[in-house]
């Protein structure tokens, strides 16, 4: 009867270890876990300027193995439930392969959203506009966001536009508002766009030509190759075609030197 007791005390003893060690797993997996989902979504879903974007995720990487220190702790309890041939840990559905799988994609998220938004910040330069106009657009959107909700209203946008010497009739702001935004209000990214289509059109055949190279990432000492699928960035597809139906073609697109001089030509 003693040694049966005896056989039942270390049991439970057992039991409750590796209880203990399956919670601990799972307080330390789960919010790491929880973490990622919700800052990818942040990333994603954001409608900040891209210049805020672009440091929010800066801040992001330059944090990420403070964000992910918990992984040497979450790797060393794994190994212990190993150990001890634990099975089924009913605290969590995470496995520390899961976690790592996680951390790996969150990581390389950053980085191509980093690349992304350097790559949309470029583009925004074609139409002619400096690092300086682009601040001056985002110092624009504050200054009219009277009430500061991140968004302009009809009124907020012909105050806007009237500072920037652009008397604008009731009827063509709400024709804007509709284009760029929900039929009554505008983001910052939509009042971005906006003030590029307003302010920033390039027409002389050097810009043309620098914003060709840009989009296509072609050093001024190669090809003047156009890619339909870098256009379709910045390019509706009805003038992508126009451009490839009037240019000749080279390598594995167009080339856009040509069409610009045939453009200035005519």
């Amino acid at each position: 009867m003693k040694n049966r007791r005896s056989r039942y005390d270390a049991e439970l003893e057992r039991q409750r270890h590796n209880d203990n060690l399956c919670k601990e797993f799972a307080k330390l997996v789960d919010p790491l876990a929880d973490f990622i989902v919700k800052t990818k979504d942040t990333v994603a879903t954001s409608t900040s300027s891209l210049e805020d974007q672009e440091r929010f995720v800066e801040d992001k990487i330059k944090t990420k193995d403070h964000d992910g220190s918990s992984l040497k702790d979450i790797k060393h309890l794994a190994e212990k439930i190993e150990e001890r041939k634990i099975n089924h840990n009913e605290h969590t559905t995470l496995t520390v392969k899961d976690i790592q799988v996680q951390w790996e994609q969150y990581k390389s998220f950053l980085d191509n959203k980093q690349k992304q938004i350097k790559e949309e910040i470029e583009l925004a330069k074609l139409r002619g506009l400096t690092p300086e106009d682009l601040r001056e657009i985002e110092d624009n959107f504050r200054t009219f966001d009277k009430n500061n909700n991140n968004f302009l209203e009809t009124h907020e946008l012909k105050a806007c536009l009237y500072s920037l010497g652009e008397e604008k009739t009731k009827a063509q702001i709400e024709d804007m508002i509709k284009t760029y935004g929900d039929g009554s209000k505008l983001q910052y990214q939509q009042f971005f766009e906006l003030m590029v289509k307003v302010f920033g059109d390039a027409d002389t055949k050097d810009e043309i030509l620098y914003g060709f190279r840009l989009i296509n990432r072609i050093p001024e000492n190669q090809p003047p190759v156009a890619n339909r699928q870098k256009l379709s960035l910045l390019l509706e597809d009805e003038y992508i075609n126009y451009i490839f139906e009037h240019s000749p073609t080279l390598q594995d697109g167009c080339d856009y030197a040509h069409w610009t001089e045939w453009m200035f030509s005519r």
